[in-house]
């Protein structure tokens, strides 16, 4: 440690808490005793259900380092709920995910197409979206459903995509026993989803994990209103207001399509909620505006200076995005899906 800081001199020393903790606690105190600012990127590692599940040496050993930090990187949202439990005066930035935003979409849109757009995770529960379909198509007769994100094209080698496939195999099946074939519609991943963002009226997610989903945001800065569920991830209600900038509903088939129809129904609403969708995403998830933050926020620290809590990223004052929420609803359901593996995470 006395090697490093004296050749490489840091302005700053950054950590991520997925190294182990008794590499960083002596890492972080020779910092603190040599007057170097120190920031943790965190993402996974606090995430509440496994973080509780360590021991208590672990655990306190965590809590120690956050409050040996200058700065709080969250990768996350989650992270914030760990953050105001265990040291609420840590400052804290949101390095979450966030687009690029382009110039102001088209509204209109031609048909009643509604997208799902992502890997077909099992803790996404594309499965709702299919038994919602025929519920929607009674409303809606020529509503189609697109559900993209097919990785059978990409490989199977390893168990990451193995579970994938398992999972689509099971949606396939879902599908012809349901006889909605006609109107929903798998389909590969793809690196170019402009085109479905253009024509998509309604974007889907009803995940037990929200995260910060970046194909949530791509389609909401394209004008697309998200229906996704607050029910598991209460951190949804960080990126969709309900009834404003789209709808958050519970991960059941009914309140899916009772919401979807709404939104087919009602072009006005539609097109209200997709505007405020977008503004969202260039008030807070702006790529651009986040990584200046950051810059700034590393050199106030460079500088001896304590980071501005009011710019883009930044927080202060605590959230209860997971009050009152039992720490087994925190664990991904199968939600009917049978796979005994753990879903991954992002």
């Amino acid at each position: 440690f006395r090697r490093y800081f004296d050749e490489v001199k840091p302005d700053v020393l950054e950590i991520y808490t997925s190294i182990n903790w008794k590499v960083l606690l002596p890492m972080v105190l020779y910092a603190a005793a040599r007057g170097v600012p120190r920031t943790l990127v965190s993402r996974g590692e606090l995430y509440p259900a496994d973080f509780n599940r360590n021991d208590a040496l672990t655990r306190l050993s965590f809590i120690a380092l956050l409050k040996l930090t200058n700065l709080v990187i969250a990768k996350e949202l989650y992270v914030d709920e760990m953050l105001d439990r265990h040291c609420p005066d840590v400052a804290r930035f949101r390095w979450t995910n966030a687009i690029p935003v382009r110039g102001e979409p088209s509204y209109e849109r031609q048909g009643n197409e509604v997208l799902f757009l992502n890997f077909f995770k099992s803790f996404r529960n594309l499965e709702v979206i299919i038994r919602a379909a025929p519920l929607v198509r009674r409303a809606v007769p020529d509503v189609r459903f697109l559900l993209v994100g097919s990785s059978g094209q990409l490989g199977s080698a390893s168990n990451f995509f193995a579970a994938l496939n398992e999972y689509e195999a099971f949606l396939h099946g879902l599908i012809a026993e349901l006889g909605v074939g006609d109107f929903v519609s798998i389909l590969p991943f793809t690196t170019e989803p402009d085109e479905y963002y253009a024509r998509a009226k309604v974007y889907l997610l009803p995940a037990d994990l929200v995260y910060c989903n970046y194909a949530l945001l791509e389609a909401m800065e394209r004008g697309v209103p998200p229906v996704t569920s607050d029910e598991k991830d209460r951190a949804a209600r960080l990126i969709v207001e309900d009834g404003v900038s789209g709808r958050l509903v519970p991960i059941d088939p009914q309140p899916l399509a009772a919401a979807v129809v709404e939104l087919l129904q009602d072009e006005e609403r539609r097109r209200a909620m997709g505007a405020a969708a977008r503004r969202k995403v260039q008030a807070e998830f702006d790529l651009a505006r986040q990584a200046a933050a950051l810059a700034a926020a590393y050199r106030a620290l460079a500088e001896g200076r304590t980071p501005a809590v009011d710019v883009p990223g930044t927080r202060a004052g605590p959230i209860d995005a997971y009050a009152g929420v039992p720490e087994e609803a925190l664990r991904p359901s199968t939600g009917g899906w049978q796979n005994a593996g753990a879903p991954g995470r992002g």
